[in-house]
């Protein structure tokens, strides 16, 4: 059994699933302190990265976290059956 994580650093050029941008704006908030943001999906993040989640990941989990110089996204999965 395999777990395959992905990370990388987004631009928060889209909107959040809860309607905002992520950060307002950010020179003015240069000094606020990092937030994950909540009620982020497994599929709402494939899709920022631009990934396919595959259709036999099992325990599929994401995170957004939004500080004011970048923001990261988290994508985990188990995969089984892999490399076999």
């Amino acid at each position: 059994m395999g777990v395959l994580t992905v990370a990388g650093a987004l631009v928060a050029t889209g909107r959040l699933p809860d309607g905002t941008d992520g950060g307002g704006d950010r020179l003015a908030e240069q000094a606020a302190d990092a937030r994950w943001v909540e009620g982020i999906t497994p599929a709402w993040m494939s899709e920022q990265m631009g990934l396919d989640l595959p259709v036999t990941a099992h325990s599929p989990r994401a995170a957004y976290e939004v500080t004011p110089r970048f923001d990261t996204g988290l994508l985990t999965f188990t995969l089984t059956g892999v490399g076999t």
